[in-house]
């Protein structure tokens, strides 16, 4: 008995799926009777046509034919399919989709455009719960897909589900990195965006840390030093530490800021230390005589004299470091002396406090970490920091560090 049938699947064009022509055919398992095939030629016709209503009603009239094979059922649903998905009716276009995925006629790589297919209906139509619903289902049956991942976060986030944003976006960040690959920007903005919204803090400082080691832009070292800056429960060192890191990557400009970190340098021990950052911030004329700064000559004189003090004394305070059981001592008078030229005899009394067991290691080892490149040495300055792999401040400042020292050497 001849029949007609489709000739090969749907094929997805953007959003839309466009049913192949009819022809004639012979086998019991692919064949149409006249009545269901000619109502879904008529269908395609006004399908393409964009007289909808009247390919529903083609349709329909195919539908209630009784005794209908599986082959037929099938050639059905791919035209309900097709009319769906050119009308935006996510409901019938995902009923329709699901029985043409669930036919074993339907080949892997059918059924993974199908599921696209669902995906970008969903999100089309802003119904983001069916569209992550979606996503979840390709990347569980089909596999991983960058693009499918992105559209489930960003689902995810437009729902306003925080917490499953976070999970998706660190899955997809973390498989990213362990193939070798750069996360995905977009990625890494969500997890900032939806940790903000949780307030976990780190898990944000993390995301824009990335933001900053693979999309260097000046917006996203804004964002996380703003974050930073009001973090009030930073130790004196990490201030510093984060006063310098301003500095470094020009976000410290503020004339009463560089006096801050100047006079902190000076609380913390480094007066040497802060009169090089004195006058390094006056030649980029950000803070000195000509910026209108009345109180600056007497500012630095006071620090040019603590300065010289600090070096007249710096012998003494060495040798007596090195028999002082705490560390502190040793890493202090260790810095000093790679500032006043003795590089080599200051990173060994460092190494020595190190040794010393510092209640706060962290921050002994990114201060040991500065004192190298401070020293000239970047490259074991860089070494040094990539020992940090946490996601606590001191962390996130030494990663921070590193990203701006690999900045400067290029």
């Amino acid at each position: 008995m001849s029949g007609l049938r489709f000739s090969a699947f749907t094929a997805l064009l953007g959003s839309t799926l466009l049913i192949a022509p009819l022809w004639p055919s012979y086998g019991e398992d692919t064949v149409l009777r006249p009545e269901i095939g000619q109502a879904l030629q008529q269908a395609q016709k006004d399908l393409s046509a964009h007289n909808y209503n009247k390919a529903i009603a083609d349709v329909n009239a195919a539908e209630i034919v009784p005794d209908k094979s599986s082959y037929e059922t099938y050639t059905i649903a791919q035209m309900k399919a097709a009319i769906a998905a050119q009308t935006g009716n996510v409901t019938e276009a995902f009923r329709a989709f699901d029985t043409l995925i669930k036919d074993p006629r339907t080949s892997p790589q059918e059924k993974a455009k199908l599921l696209s297919a669902e995906i970008s209906l969903a999100y089309k139509a802003k119904n983001y719960e069916a569209a992550a619903q979606s996503a979840e289902r390709y990347l569980r049956e089909i596999g991983p897909n960058e693009q499918t991942s992105l559209l489930l976060t960003q689902a995810f986030y437009l729902s306003h589900n925080w917490p499953k944003t976070l999970r998706a976006a660190q899955k997809t960040i973390e498989l990213s990195e362990k193939s070798g690959k750069v996360p995905s920007e977009t990625q890494l903005q969500l997890l900032g965006l939806s940790a903000s919204h949780l307030k976990e803090e780190k898990l944000a400082n993390q995301a824009y840390t990335l933001l900053v080691k693979y999309y260097p832009k000046p917006e996203y070292w804004q964002n996380l030093i703003q974050s930073l800056v009001s973090n009030h429960t930073l130790s004196p060192v990490l201030t510093f530490t984060l006063q310098r890191l301003r500095f470094q990557t020009h976000n410290l400009k503020n004339p009463a800021d560089l006096k801050d970190m100047v006079e902190r340098s000076v609380q913390l021990g480094h007066s040497t230390l802060a009169l090089h950052l004195l006058n390094q911030a006056n030649e980029q004329g950000l803070y000195g005589p000509n910026t209108a700064m009345e109180d600056y000559d007497h500012f630095h004189n006071f620090i040019t004299l603590k300065a010289q003090e600090e070096e007249a004394h710096l012998a003494a305070m060495a040798e007596k470091a090195r028999s002082e059981p705490t560390a502190k001592p040793s890493l202090t008078a260790g810095y000093n002396l790679i500032w006043t030229g003795h590089a080599k005899e200051g990173l060994a009394l460092m190494k020595e406090g190190l040794d010393k067991h510092p209640p706060q290691p962290e921050q002994a080892l990114l201060l040991y970490a500065l004192a190298q490149n401070d020293a000239g040495q970047s490259d074991k300055a860089l070494s040094t920091l990539g020992q940090f792999k946490g996601t606590d401040i001191a962390d996130t400042l030494a990663q921070l560090w590193s990203i701006a020292l690999k900045l400067n050497k290029h």
